[in-house]
This record gives C-alpha cells, structure tokens and sequence, in this order.
C-alpha cells in the first residue's frame, strides 16, 4: 500500500512540474514565432502580427503568476500535492495555450474584437481566459491549505 502512494504522489508532482514544462514551452513556443514568423522578416504591421503580439504579451504577463504558485504548491505540498492542486496547475497551463490560440487564429481585425462594430469575443479565447482565471484562484488557495 505505501508503494502505491508514493507512485501516486511522484505522478501527482510529475503532472505539476509538467503543467510547468507546458507554460515555459508555450512562451518560448510564442517567442520563437514571434521572432520568426514576423521579426525577422519585418512583418510587423498586420493584423496577424497584432494578434500574436497580444498573445505573446499576454501570456508574458500571466506566466510568472502561473509558474510560481505551481513551484509554490510543489514546494509546500512536501512530495505529496492534493488533486485540487495537480488539477489546477493542469488547467491554467492548458488554459494559457488554449487563450493564445483564440487570440492568435480570432477572425476579427486588430488584435482585440471591436464590439462597437458588432465583433463578437471569440469562444475560445473566453474558455481560455476563464479557465486560467479560475485556475489560478484555485492555486492561490489550495497553496494557502498546505
């Protein structure tokens, strides 16, 4: 039986480290596009290149968060972190790919839907920033019952 939780506990501290692993890919993945796919070639008037721009800045803004209450929760879940814990650092870095891709492919011009102009906010950018929003709230307490 202890062999049992201790392979529960090391998967369950392997799925935290790689929501990491999926948050660090996804700004590196976003700056490596951004740096060839529009930099490089000085392509940095369209609408594409606003759209990954916003992308890219905004998940520059929420990856910090992301990943330090995810090493916060690895740190104090002292190698055995609570499901609510694994899950949630899951979905906010699942979350942070599935918003940038809404951004990214959104079918409206610029880089934000215009909603005086009737643009609607595309569904999966919502999913995206709902999700890693909720998730994020759900870190900042499952770090605090530790």
């Amino acid at each position: 039986a202890n062999l049992s939780v201790l392979s529960q506990s090391k998967s369950a501290k392997m799925s935290i480290v790689q929501a990491m692993a999926l948050q660090a890919a996804t700004s590196l993945g976003l700056g490596v596009f951004m740096t060839f796919g529009f930099r490089a070639s000085d392509n940095t008037s369209s609408d594409a290149y606003a759209k990954a721009h916003r992308a890219n800045l905004n998940n520059a803004e929420w990856a910090p968060v992301i990943l330090a209450l995810q090493l916060g929760i690895l740190h104090v879940s002292k190698d055995a972190p609570r499901a609510l814990s694994v899950n949630a650092a899951l979905a906010a870095s699942a979350a942070s790919v599935v918003f940038c891709i809404g951004v990214i492919t959104a079918s409206h011009e610029g880089d934000n839907p215009q909603t005086t102009k009737g643009d609607a906010l595309p569904p999966v950018r919502a999913l995206g920033a709902l999700v890693r929003y909720l998730s994020i709230g759900v870190m900042i307490y499952e770090l605090l019952q530790y």
